[in-house]
């Protein structure tokens, strides 16, 4: 029930008893230090992550600092596992020209801490309960150093929730039931409804949250998945309410797959969906943007169709998709004005196709070193029933973007990749001057070069290799040529 999509982050080294540890380094004063350790001994499991990454940045004001510790922990018994995950991320950024490019010297310092405790049972009817709580802060400047001409903003805030799965496998398929509780809560001077007594704001001296915010949110589902000859069906129901609804809405959707015959599988699927807003889009100001309290929930019909082919080493995929959109969320403005309102569309339909072509290894004789060539293409055009405005962001996205891929094995412990990318954005900008200005397509090159010797792998890469000069997403110039280079050691321990 994902609104545009899933994301699901695989975090590396799952060997047991590993070290690694690299270091890297590029233009602009670039560096990265990290190490991990992954770590078993009876029935316990532990992981621990650190890494330190910055920069001066790739022009005035995009430097950045950052710290990342991750800890996960494990315990295995017959009865089931249960699981803690923590971490911890303070950043500190030049934020130029990302949130308006009337205003090139933005700064944001955030710091982000969350802890979640997972149990998954052994029984026949598995039973999945997990807590977490995230806290996260956010100190935004417009301009860098100074308060004027609009005082920083502070917030703080807090996720914290539950999440209940309950599934069994039988002889009709796998059904699933469960629940997930979330309460979101905000302290701000910018975003909310005003508080009856400022709090201060730690670490900073006269700063004070004036403002407060929260939402219950509260999710109920049930699926069942089912495979019937050559048909794999999944069906599913979420029903969801907030504090800000006061009222359920029902969400279903349907997924079906059927293979004729291997190694051919065709796909089909229709997702109903919705996205509340923020608190940004409901309560941010600035001299050229306006919240809205009064939005209302996107929502969205999802339909996808397509192929896929996997045989030996040829993977082969394409797929159509279409989603009709109500009361989509937008920042958009009238082509002579300088504010963005944050506002409901009455209607989006965006409509695309990708098509992704993968072949390992796929010759002998002369090309017997080639390991990986792969062409993906993707296109996507939206119809919008306010077709006279500027939009921030929906209307901004990637109507065209071609990839082609090559991993080569030059000799026997020395690999080279490349990478290709033709793209073309939809949408216009409005630059720091006020004029308005198209987006130009764009051809990037990058490569990397990787040298293995027993525990030890060295790296050379460079993006951006033709050094173009172009600007991406909300008219942001990026990098040009950037290269960099480092060492990475593995070591395996008893």
């Amino acid at each position: 029930n994902a609104f545009s999509g899933v994301i699901n982050i695989i975090t590396g080294n799952s060997k047991p008893n590993h070290i690694r540890l690299s270091t890297l380094y590029g233009q602009h004063n670039l560096y990265k230090i990290s190490g991990n350790i992954s770590h078993s001994t009876g029935n316990f499991r532990h992981f621990l992550s650190v890494g330190k990454m910055a920069t001066d940045g790739y022009m005035k004001n995009t430097d950045f600092d950052v710290l990342n510790i991750f800890y996960q922990a494990g315990y295995s018994s017959k009865a089931g596992m249960i699981s803690l995950q923590t971490g911890y991320s303070p950043k500190a950024f030049g934020a130029n020209s990302f949130y308006s490019l009337r205003y090139p010297n933005q700064f944001e310092k955030t710091k982000s801490e969350f802890i979640s405790l997972k149990y998954e049972s052994r029984s026949k009817i598995k039973i999945e309960p997990t807590v977490y709580l995230r806290k996260h802060n956010d100190h935004f400047e417009l301009n860098r150093g100074t308060e004027i001409p609009v005082p920083y903003n502070n917030h703080q805030t807090y996720t914290s929730g539950m999440n209940l799965n309950v599934w069994t496998a039988w002889k009709a398929g796998k059904t699933s039931i469960g629940t997930d509780l979330r309460n979101e809560y905000i302290l701000s001077n910018k975003l909310g409804n005003p508080l009856d007594n400022p709090i201060a704001v730690p670490g900073y001296d006269s700063a004070f949250y004036t403002k407060k915010y929260n939402r219950f949110l509260h999710s109920y589902y049930v699926s069942h998945a089912a495979t019937i000859n050559k048909f794999r069906i999944t069906a599913s129901v979420m029903t969801h309410s907030n504090s800000d609804l006061r009222k359920f809405r029902c969400y279903p959707g349907i997924d079906v797959a059927y293979t004729p015959y291997v190694p051919i599988k065709l796909f089909a699927s229709v997702n109903r969906s919705m996205r509340m807003p923020t608190f940004t889009e409901m309560f941010y100001t600035a001299p050229d943007k306006r919240g809205n309290p009064s939005l209302r929930p996107e929502e969205a019909l999802t339909a996808e169709g397509g192929l896929e082919y996997r045989k030996d080493n040829l993977t082969f995929v394409c797929r159509a998709f279409r989603r009709w959109g109500k009361n989509n969320i937008d920042w958009v403005k009238a082509p002579d004005s300088t504010v963005f309102y944050c506002k409901n569309y009455t209607a989006l339909t965006v409509s695309g196709i990708q098509t992704m072509l993968t072949i390992h290894r796929p010759m002998t004789g002369n090309f017997d070193n080639l390991e990986k060539i792969s062409l993906a293409y993707a296109f996507t055009t939206a119809d919008s029933s306010h077709s006279n405005v500027i939009s921030l962001y929906v209307l901004d996205y990637l109507k065209h973007q071609a990839i082609a891929t090559a991993d080569v094995r030059v000799v026997k412990n020395l690999f080279a990749s490349v990478r290709f990318t033709w793209q073309q954005r939809n949408g216009k900008y409005t630059d720091a001057s006020g004029t308005i200005t198209n987006y130009n397509p764009v051809f990037l090159a990058d490569a990397r070069m990787s040298w293995q010797l027993r525990m030890f792998t060295f790296f050379i890469e460079a993006s951006n290799l033709f050094d173009v000069t172009y600007y991406d997403f909300g008219g942001i110039r990026q990098p040009g040529i950037w290269a960099k280079g480092g060492l990475r050691l593995d070591i395996d321990y008893r």
